[in-house]
């Protein structure tokens, strides 16, 4: 590697972290990258098991570097520095020869089936024997934390953390997800027999979509879908859609706001998204439990000027998100 770029390189390293490993799978080495010599003149790396006739050494330097297991933990200790036996560089490499092979991270799938409020959590394995080990409190998992058997529903918010272990093997990196429980919105009595939403289209320079409520209304009617062709003009305008959506099936519903500029959206009087304010091209979602049935929806909307966008999906339970069909919109 040509030097300028290999100090560009180890100056991105500094920038980035205090230390990083990485690891040789031909060799069975590890490399530890320390961005500056440490005062202690020791240092531990967790959760590592040196392998038989593992041994350490120093890039540049030809005494040998000392380390001792302690525990499930390895403890490096390096020489007194001395510039004249130790090249000064801006990122320290030591290698530890026989061991460093890495146990695959997981992969955490959280999921709720069709009718469920609560997340069903699942692992699956990529290293061939790892034992995943998880957290429902936000500590790091260890080899004496629950270990995962078999898919378990988690009942309450919690912050999932889960960790793959292999003996003689540096364990996978922790992988995290939030959990997050839901509360059944009810369906709205009666049938909607009207199809479309009410709109309301505004014309001014907002900043905000709490605006369009003092705005004057410069065109109203029934929209059959949420779309920028209600709009009066192509700058400087906004729209509002009332009404209800019609849901199939009792479940967890995502809904997609994709804007420019801003937007907000409700599900039954509750904020579920929000993408206020001046920007670009920018989409949020939200998350909610229906039961089937008629649940009021609003939206609203304003364009500054430059480009514009307005977009609303939604998706059920493990589908893929799709735009609104105009079936499921109704109004009174």
């Amino acid at each position: 590697m040509d030097v300028i770029y290999y100090q560009a390189f180890c100056k991105i390293i500094l920038f980035l972290c205090k230390r990083i490993f990485t690891y040789n799978e031909k060799k069975n080495t590890l490399y530890l990258l320390l961005p500056k010599w440490p005062s202690s003149k020791s240092f531990v790396v967790h959760d590592l098991v040196a392998g038989s006739g593992a041994s350490a050494s120093l890039l540049g330097y030809k005494g040998k570097i000392a380390f001792q297991q302690i525990g499930a933990d390895l403890v490096i200790t390096l020489p007194e520095y001395d510039p004249n036996q130790v090249p000064d560089e801006p990122v320290y490499v030591i290698s530890i020869s026989n061991t460093g092979s890495f146990t695959r991270n997981p992969i955490v799938n959280v999921g709720y089936p069709k009718g469920t409020i609560n997340p069903t959590i699942d692992f699956k394995n990529r290293s061939e024997n790892a034992a995943i080990h998880y957290t429902l409190d936000g500590s790091e998992p260890t080899t004496s934390s629950p270990l995962f058997t078999q898919p378990f529903v988690v009942d309450h918010p919690a912050t999932l953390k889960a960790r793959a272990f292999i003996s003689g093997r540096l364990p996978s990196a922790v992988q995290v997800a939030d959990l997050k429980t839901y509360s059944w919105n009810k369906a709205k009595s009666g049938k909607k027999s009207k199809p479309g939403l009410k709109y309301s289209a505004y014309e001014a320079k907002f900043t905000t979509v709490s605006a369009l409520a003092d705005s004057a209304v410069a065109r109203s009617g029934i929209a059959q879908s949420v779309d920028l062709k209600y709009t009066t003009r192509k700058e400087y305008t906004g729209l509002r859609f009332d009404g209800y959506i019609k849901i199939p099936d009792d479940a967890l519903y995502s809904f997609y706001l994709a804007t420019d500029d801003g937007s907000k959206l409700w599900i039954d009087g509750q904020e579920l998204i929000n993408n206020d304010g001046p920007h670009s091209g920018e989409e949020k979602t939200g998350s909610i439990a229906l039961k089937k049935g008629y649940h009021a929806i609003r939206l609203e909307y304003f364009q500054r000027g430059g480009g514009s966008e307005l977009e609303l999906k939604m998706s059920q339970s493990g589908l893929p998100k799709a735009a609104i069909p105009e079936s499921a919109l109704f109004h009174d």
